[in-house]
């Protein structure tokens, strides 16, 4: 897993990262949980690197992302949804499915359920 820095539209994302997997392998992004980081959950993505591509961003306010958080300007969760999206944006594009692919979204938190409909629905 390697730690980077990306820069969105909104600032500097700090991710921990593995593409290993192989440029045909699918790309999956990790939203952490409120309050975490994503170094919390390297042991799930180490198992995950082999099979697939893992991206994993710190959110605002959260591990060594840089953006600006200022809990009092932040009233909502739309914050986080832009910041999601814009992360999303700068990841490469993920390869052609051989197969139609199945999209799920799994979430057990209040933070991911907020951005969920905002980004995929």
């Amino acid at each position: 897993m390697d730690c980077r820095f990306r820069e969105t539209p909104a600032g500097t994302v700090a991710t921990i990262e593995s593409f290993t997997a192989g440029s045909a392998a699918p790309l999956v992004h990790f939203a952490h949980a409120t309050g975490m980081c994503a170094a919390l959950y390297v042991p799930l993505l180490e198992r995950l690197a082999p099979h697939v591509n893992v991206v994993a961003s710190d959110a605002r306010g959260h591990g060594a992302t840089r953006l600006a958080a200022d809990p009092a300007a932040m009233t909502s969760w739309t914050t986080y949804a832009d910041d999601l999206g814009a992360m999303l944006d700068v990841l490469p594009p993920p390869p052609k499915p051989k197969y139609e692919p199945l999209t799920s979204l799994l979430s057990d938190d209040a933070e991911a359920s907020a951005k969920a409909p905002r980004l995929y629905w």
